[in-house]
């Protein structure tokens, strides 16, 4: 019986060192980078469905307005520039995977929502960011449309 209590701290070291190694192991992948999206962001494309309607620079678009179309993020505050020249402003978050965006208390409220915009990050480089809206948009004959935006 003295023996086991002697052994049993043994036991209990032993096995917590084993569980802290394989832990230890099992953490050593690398990060995902953060996506900053601290900036000001102007469309260089858009497209409603899969129809490309607007290109910058382009000789003719289908919808030159999307040129007015901005999301300007500052810490936890966002402004949005819709298409047709209305602006909103209201909070954002991003999902800790990193690929759901969310505009959320927006005021005035947007037109068909309730007062929250989702987006899906489809990619994201410190130049470029591609937003799929997750709804459809009654502005845009219920589309979900797709932003390719850059740095202002």
């Amino acid at each position: 019986m003295n023996t086991t209590f002697r052994l049993s701290p043994l036991l209990l070291l032993l096995g917590l060192a084993f569980f802290t190694h394989c832990k230890s192991k099992g953490s050593k992948t690398t990060p995902t980078p953060g996506i900053d999206l601290n900036k000001a962001w102007k469309t260089v494309e858009a497209k409603e469905g899969t129809t490309v309607v607007y290109k910058a620079n382009a000789t003719a678009s289908i919808y030159p307005g999307y040129s007015r179309f901005r999301l300007v993020f500052e810490q936890s505050r966002v402004s949005l520039t819709e298409v047709t020249g209305e602006t909103f402003s209201g909070n954002w978050t991003l999902e800790p995977e990193q690929k759901k965006l969310t505009l959320q208390a927006l005021n005035p409220i947007p037109y068909g929502t309730n007062a929250t915009i989702n987006y899906t990050v489809v990619s994201w480089s410190p130049d470029q960011l591609v937003l799929l809206r997750n709804t459809e948009n009654p502005k845009t004959g219920n589309t979900r449309n797709e932003y390719t935006l850059v740095p202002e």
